[in-house]
């Protein structure tokens, strides 16, 4: 059984995510049916619209984070570790109220949810996009590149 803190990173190759492209809407209901022998209940359904999901985010480059069990969240170390920062970088993120957090009941530990990580990551994600558009502009009106 798994911790309810735990978190799983999927970080591919980019050979991976270009297969995760092709096999992007492939994925459907009754091809999970067939796999796994279901022919009632919606679990196929679930399956494949995660599935897809987690396709379409590796497809886009994210490096999507899932939580094995739950949504309770992580430690600031295991979260600073997942977004690629430092402890002390987070730490300033969250006493200046860009990250929130939680505490269990009756406890000092801070806890990270996992969808505050997410939201993290496409940010990161979307500003490098960002860059690499307006690098592509600047290049395309002819500004010289050394």
């Amino acid at each position: 059984m798994t911790d309810a803190a735990e978190a799983v990173t999927i970080d591919p190759t980019d050979t991976e995510r270009r297969a995760a492209a092709r096999a992007a809407g492939r994925i459907t209901p009754d091809g999970i049916r067939q796999l796994i022998g279901d022919d009632t209940g919606e679990l196929p359904a679930l399956i494949a619209q995660v599935a897809e999901r987690l396709l379409a985010d590796l497809a886009a480059g994210r490096s999507p984070v899932y939580a094995v069990s739950g949504d309770d969240g992580v430690s600031p170390s295991k979260a600073a570790e997942l977004l690629g920062v430092s402890r002390q970088f987070l730490d300033h993120l969250i006493k200046s109220g860009k990250v929130t957090y939680h505490r269990k009941p009756a406890s000092t530990h801070r806890l990270i949810p996992l969808s505050e990580i997410q939201r993290l990551q496409r940010e990161r994600h979307e500003r490098g996009v960002g860059v690499s558009k307006a690098i592509e502009a600047l290049l395309d009106a002819g500004a010289d590149y050394e």
